[in-house]
């Protein structure tokens, strides 16, 4: 093991590399392991040596920032979901208000109309949840998937690293095996980190896409449908507005005469 003053030595040595060959000047948070306690927990399969090499930790803290990154790009595209749902209720109730200008009779057909619109608004919003449900639970066990493949190729590539060292020393040189793994971890899992993010990118960018586009096109639908009840409602308005013109007329004549 080192002794803490060999461990702040050998993080100061890694702050400066990344510092003076990646430019990257910010606090950047290091996780020390023991390349020895993770090879001998390996041979043995002894997951106490394991923890203590803090190897799981280190693959632990990486699974929980992708899944939490993940998350929030699921749960961003949910609010645009629902603002489609509810331009949809809109569209519906500034309907329902020019109907109060119809006959008594014609009121109950438009009111009886209105409803069913809304049942059908209903329906569209449980079928949009139900596709970011589902979509949401494929994107969780593949993101499990991928996690669990970067934690084995993690493994195999640091054990590559580790097993490098002994065959060029032909002996346990801890110190050096610690500075390789210390060099070899940022590049290895900042490249994978990389490629997991675009390509969860790109899939959640085409989930939902699809999603948008069959609303839109239930949107377009419905629209067209609610389009042709509203110009035959300023039709109706245009027609009463005329006849109360000829009836304010009518009147005027009569009280001349």
């Amino acid at each position: 093991y080192l002794s803490p003053e060999e461990l702040e030595e050998v993080q100061r040595f890694i702050m400066r590399v990344i510092r003076e060959k990646a430019g990257i000047q910010e606090d950047i948070a290091l996780y020390p392991v023991s390349a020895k306690l993770g090879l001998e927990a390996k041979c043995s399969h002894d997951a106490t040596l394991l923890s203590q090499s803090r190897f799981d930790y280190l693959e632990d803290h990486i699974i929980h920032f992708m899944s939490q990154k993940k998350e929030k790009i699921l749960q961003a595209s949910i609010p645009r979901k629902s603002f489609d749902i509810l331009t949809d209720l809109e569209m519906q109730l500034r309907l329902s208000l020019k109907a109060y200008t119809m006959p008594q009779e014609e009121l109950q057909q438009k009111l009886m109309l209105f409803d069913e619109t809304i049942q059908q608004a209903e329906q569209q919003k449980t079928f949009s949840g139900d596709i970011l449900a589902g979509e949401r639970k494929r994107l969780l066990e593949l993101l499990e998937e991928q996690s669990e493949n970067l934690r084995q190729k993690g493994r195999h590539y640091l054990e590559s690293v580790a097993n490098s060292c002994l065959y060029e020393k032909n002996t346990i040189d801890e110190n050096a095996i610690t500075q390789a793994l210390a060099l070899a971890i940022p590049g290895f899992f900042e490249h994978e980190l990389d490629q997991m993010s675009r390509f969860f990118d790109t899939h959640v960018i085409t989930i939902t896409r699809k999603a948008i586009d069959i609303a839109i096109q239930k949107k377009q639908t419905y629209a067209s449908e609610v389009a042709g009840q509203v110009t035959h409602l300023e039709q109706m308005i245009a027609a009463l507005e005329e006849h109360k013109k000829h009836l304010a007329s009518f009147i005027r004549d009569s009280e001349t005469i």
